[in-house]
């Protein structure tokens, strides 16, 4: 089956019609990377991940750490 088959006649797409002849065909490649490669999409997420991991993370895991690791005498016992 061929793409400008389920493409209306007359359009751009038609004039272009490409067999279907297998999976690595219909990929288009950009300088040696697939354009839906896994590496491409990890370091678009990556520098997210690294901005959440520091500025949200890690303030929680501080002030967690803070709260529960601290010893403050209760005011009952400053006064005597």
């Amino acid at each position: 089956m061929k793409i400008s088959q389920t493409i209306a006649a007359g359009t751009p797409q038609a004039t272009t019609a490409v067999a279907n002849s297998g999976k690595n065909d219909r990929v288009p490649r950009t300088g040696g990377w697939t354009l839906y490669d896994p590496r491409l999409a990890w370091m678009l997420v990556a520098p997210v991940v690294f901005l959440l991991i520091i500025f949200l993370v890690l303030p929680i895991a501080v002030m967690a750490v803070y709260t529960f690791f601290t010893f403050v005498l209760p005011v009952w016992k400053l006064a005597r």
